[in-house]
């Protein structure tokens, strides 16, 4: 479950300043599905804040098993 102040990554391009891995942290929890999230560029500066559903972001966690799943096959 997300909750505040977690660490997400977008899981597809939301528009032309966030793209897909783009790195945010949730801000408010307004239910269980819907977040505002603030993304940030790679320079760790404020790109914006987002309302997006649970489906358009990932946790660092979940993101972690994947990306070691995949060095673990190669």
């Amino acid at each position: 479950m997300l909750s505040e102040h977690a660490v997400v990554y977008s899981k597809e391009r939301l528009d032309e300043k966030v793209d897909k891995g783009c790195e945010g942290t949730i801000v408010f929890v307004y239910d269980t599905n819907v977040f505002e999230v603030e993304f940030f560029d790679n320079k760790n500066c404020t790109i914006g804040l987002y309302t997006v559903s649970q489906d358009k972001i990932e946790g660092t966690i979940h993101r972690f098993l994947i990306v070691s799943q995949k060095n673990a096959v190669e």
